[in-house]
């Protein structure tokens, strides 16, 4: 397959049959989702089908796989897809799933089957002059499956110098490539917080320490802390995504529990925040004689592109399909790569309103028409090339 110059159309320049191709396995995997490191079906028919383009391959991190087109000399560019999908019931509009309670709603099956359209037209091609690595990787959504991928040895065993991920993205329109140098994505972290006080009859609160009203004023104080704190309110974000409390209607609540999540672009902000989020504890617990103990988790680090393979992208890929939003406070466990080696993730628009495909990433609703892949693979060829591949 020959790969045109820049300045031509993407979707001219890979045959149709691959786009057949590529449906399939998509609309197949999108049957099977399955969560975290816990993938039986999902990563035996990925194994399956890369073992049949003649691939040997190597299983990591429990259910993770490791695919290469060996190169003529050292050193090897890297691909990732992630595979696990998410706890969400899918909607009658999409209708694919038969596991209830789990979909592929942030686009993972998609990017399995761009990678594997990618390891298809690799197969057929002459031996490239470096070594071109498709990495599978479990639990994006859960438990940080890159670090497993990485503590495997994999990017220092098959000689890693750059690595490159993809997400589907319904904010942008369709086949739309959206990338930026340096930042792309926030710090991502989690917070459980629980509150101790004293229960008794609602008619005789002064007898009670009302952990309720305790956490109520947490949660109005956690949500308005970004704005008071962070240079600029977009730099951060605290969300409480649940509160749990309280006995019966007629009793002053004993205890309390509440659980978020806070994002930033950068650390020290995110140290700032959890430094606000202890001074707001300490402050409710003196005022309401409340007892508060809370667990903040840092999670994944910020996704920061790397500046030459940013200009790679810029110099391989036509410039009229390219868009530079502005950072996002979604995380990506992709980030862990880009802290050992150079590594560029970018986003493909999918956002098609004529068609009705504007949900967002999480919803029961996401969809994407399969088209965008022929462009992700087409990328992913460019960029391939670009290493000497």
């Amino acid at each position: 397959m020959q790969i045109t110059p820049r300045n031509e159309p993407i979707s001219r320049t890979i045959e149709d049959p691959l786009l057949s191709w590529m449906q399939r396995y998509r609309r197949n995997l999108h049957r099977i989702p399955e969560l975290g490191f816990d993938l039986p079906r999902t990563h035996a028919y990925v194994r399956s089908t890369l073992e049949s383009l003649g691939y040997t391959v190597e299983v990591v991190a429990r259910s993770g796989i490791v695919a290469v087109r060996q190169g003529i000399q050292a050193g090897a560019v890297a691909f990732r897809a992630d595979m696990d999908a998410l706890s969400i019931q899918e909607s009658a509009r999409v209708g694919m799933s038969r596991h209830n309670g789990a979909m592929h709603a942030c686009g993972h099956d998609g990017h399995m089957a761009a990678l594997l359209g990618l390891a298809r037209v690799m197969a057929s091609r002459e031996r490239p002059q470096k070594s071109v690595v498709f990495i599978f990787q479990p639990a994006e959504e859960t438990a940080g499956g890159a670090e497993a991928i990485i503590h495997a040895g994999v990017l220092k065993r098959y000689h890693i110098e750059a690595i490159y991920g993809m997400h589907l993205y319904p904010g942008l329109a369709e086949e739309t490539i959206g990338v930026r140098e340096g930042i792309l994505m926030g710090q991502d972290g989690e917070f459980d917080v629980q509150l101790t006080g004293r229960s008794s009859h609602g008619a005789q609160p002064h007898l009670g320490v009302d952990a309720l009203a305790a956490g109520a004023e947490l949660l109005t104080r956690y949500r308005t802390l970004p704005e008071t704190i962070l240079p600029h309110a977009r730099e951060g974000v605290l969300n409480v995504g649940t509160i749990h409390g309280g006995e019966a209607r007629n009793v002053v609540g004993g205890s309390a529990r509440l659980s978020g999540m806070l994002r930033s672009f950068d650390e020290e902000n995110f140290d700032a925040l959890v430094e606000g989020m202890h001074a707001i504890d300490r402050d409710v617990e003196a005022r309401h004689g409340v007892h508060i103990d809370s667990t903040i988790r840092r999670l994944f680090p910020p996704v920061v592109n790397d500046s030459e393979l940013y200009r790679t992208l810029i110099d391989t890929v036509d410039m009229s399909a390219i868009v530079h939003p502005e950072p996002l406070l979604l995380a990506e466990d992709f980030a862990y790569y880009q802290q050992r080696i150079p590594g560029l993730f970018f986003l493909l628009g999918t956002k098609n309103d004529e068609e009705g495909l504007h949900a967002p990433l999480h919803s029961p609703a996401f969809d994407f028409n399969e088209r965008v892949l022929l462009r992700a693979v087409e990328v992913f060829l460019r960029l391939a090339r670009a290493h000497g591949v």
